[in-house]
């Protein structure tokens, strides 16, 4: 499809089933970052972390590319999605819910310039198999909903967007 384009930055499992990741860089894109042009390059890595081969993939591309459509598509609505307005207290109650199992988080701009959501994406987008996640501001509220103050998860997860600058202080995480 003409015009497509999509950067693609994904943190790979370990062991013999890892991807490659592409070495080839585009000076507006941080390390590691893959630029695919076709929608069966998208399919391959979609399925390649659906299948446990990456920890964290992160989705560029212009709006109207059918990243969100994809992404559901593969992991066939076995996902925790957050979307629109979401808050970073709100996620934090999300992600406890839906701990272990895959999350997308797309188009969450106003997450990347909150504070606390920055330090809640840092917790969940570390590349080990487990990652502690932890929320200790507002513990009566968690209280009452039974949410401990920090969790373990092995969630993976997928950041969707259609601006790569916003993705900047994700990726610097």
């Amino acid at each position: 499809m003409e015009g497509m384009n999509w950067a693609l930055a994904g943190t790979r499992g370990t062991g013999r089933n890892a991807m490659p990741v592409s070495k080839k860089r585009r000076r507006e894109q941080p390390h590691k970052v893959l630029h695919l042009t076709t929608y069966q390059r998208l399919e391959e890595y979609l399925q390649a972390f659906a299948q446990g081969h990456f920890h964290l993939l992160i989705l560029v591309g212009a709006g109207g590319l059918a990243k969100s459509r994809s992404v559901k598509a593969v992991l066939d609505g076995k996902a925790c999605w957050i979307e629109g307005n979401a808050t970073p207290f709100g996620m934090y109650v999300k992600l406890y819910r839906h701990r272990d199992q895959f999350v997308v988080i797309d188009d969450v701009d106003a997450l990347y310039s909150d504070r606390s959501g920055v330090r809640l994406l840092k917790c969940l987008c570390q590349t080990e198999e487990e990652k502690a996640v932890a929320w200790h501001s507002d513990a009566r509220s968690l209280e009452r909903q039974g949410i401990p103050r920090e969790f373990t998860t092995r969630s993976r997860v997928v950041i969707i967007s259609n601006d790569w600058k916003l993705q900047t202080q994700c990726l610097h995480c």
